[in-house]
């Protein structure tokens, strides 16, 4: 039996609304910032999948292979200053950073499978720019620094520096009351590459999710209205979940 054409219209019209609802929209937040060096820049999917939790895009100014101090290319410091010279308003900071003041600026002193007096020192300007570009964000008027902290990296050589700045860099973001989230319970072999670095696709996702958790949990850029959960705190990712798919928010199309 023939469908007359007003129904086949009503039909298609239903298909093309569906399909239309589908369609992940995002907004441009120019308010949140994202700085740091090849975590995020390498792929860009950490923040294609902020992108997707949140319903936004914001403005980023990381680089692969910056520094916090120095080095060949844009270092973080003065990835933040230009973004301040494009926008001065800028509510929050979504940032990593001193990994390669380890791989690269201190390799010679920090690569050697211990951490000496030597590598402290090559490492001390870095903890110096850091604590210095923090108190800048805070003298600006930056209400939130979220910041991830490191990993391990599948090198014994260089895991002790790393772990020795993860601890270095968590003082000095507490000492500004930071946001700290700390992927290192929740990272894995199959979530690093092949370059033994840089996460997987698989882990910029939970390292996205990481970053979201803890934003929500302390109300940092959310809807209004949001509360803080009760375990959540200034200085520490609440986070537990490693799901790519844990978090959801009108960006996305469920």
């Amino acid at each position: 039996m023939k469908k007359s054409l007003p129904v086949l219209l009503m039909l298609s019209l239903s298909v093309i609304l569906i399909v239309a609802n589908c369609t992940p929209t995002t907004t441009t937040n120019n308010q949140v910032v994202m700085l740091g060096d090849s975590i995020f820049a390498l792929s860009g999917e950490i923040a294609n999948e902020l992108r997707r939790l949140s319903g936004q895009t914001y403005r980023s100014y990381y680089v692969s292979g910056a520094e916090m101090e120095g080095g060949t290319v844009t270092p973080i410091p003065t990835q933040y200053t230009q973004a301040r010279n494009a926008d001065r308003n800028i509510r929050t900071i979504i940032m990593d950073g001193c990994g390669n003041d380890i791989q690269i600026g201190a390799s010679s002193q920090c690569t050697s499978g211990s951490v000496t007096t030597a590598c402290k020192n090559a490492l001390q300007p870095a903890l110096t720019a850091a604590d210095n570009l923090f108190k800048q964000m805070r003298a600006d008027g930056v209400k939130n620094i979220v910041y991830m902290n490191y990993f391990y990296i599948m090198n014994a050589n260089s895991k002790p520096a790393f772990n020795w700045m993860h601890d270095e860099m968590a003082k000095v973001v507490q000492k500004y009351n930071g946001l700290i989230v700390d992927p290192m319970p929740y990272m894995k072999d199959s979530y690093i590459g092949p370059d033994r670095i840089h996460p997987t696709t698989a882990g910029s996702q939970m390292l996205a999710n990481l970053i979201w958790d803890a934003m929500k949990a302390n109300c940092i850029e959310q809807p209004s209205g949001c509360t803080p959960s009760s375990s959540s705190s200034s200085t520490s990712s609440t986070s537990s979940s490693s799901s790519t798919t844990s978090s959801t928010s009108g960006g996305g199309c469920n």
